[in-house]
C-alpha cells in the first residue's frame, strides 16, 4: 500500500488493510465463481464482475509498476498475472 509506512502500520492504515483484504477475496469468490469452480451463487454478478476484475487489475498493474517505491514495483508481475488469469477466465 504504497511501501510509505515501514514496519507496523498505523491504526487507520490496519482498516484500510483489512478492507483490502475482503475486497480481494470477494474479486477471488467473483473469478472462482466466474470460472465454475466455487461460489455458483455469485454467478449472475460474476458475469459482469469478472470485467470490473480485470479492469482493476488493468489500474493495478499500471499503478504498480509507475510507483516510486521499489517495494510496491516488486508487484506490478504479480498484478499483472493477475491481469492475464482474469483476463482468461472472462473470455473463456
Amino acid at each position: 500500500m504504497g511501501g510509505k509506512y515501514p514496519g507496523k502500520y498505523p491504526p487507520k492504515m490496519r482498516v484500510v488493510a483489512i478492507i483490502n483484504m475482503l475486497v480481494l477475496g470477494f474479486i477471488a469468490a467473483l473469478v472462482l465463481s466466474e470460472a465454475d469452480l466455487m461460489f455458483t451463487q455469485l454467478k449472475l454478478i460474476s458475469r459482469v464482475g469478472i470485467w470490473v476484475v480485470v479492469a482493476l487489475f488493468i489500474i493495478g498493474t499500471i499503478m504498480n509498476a509507475i510507483t516510486l517505491s521499489k517495494i510496491e514495483r516488486i508487484w506490478a508481475p504479480v498484478a499483472f498475472i493477475q491481469l492475464i488469469t482474469s483476463f482468461a477466465v472472462a473470455v473463456n
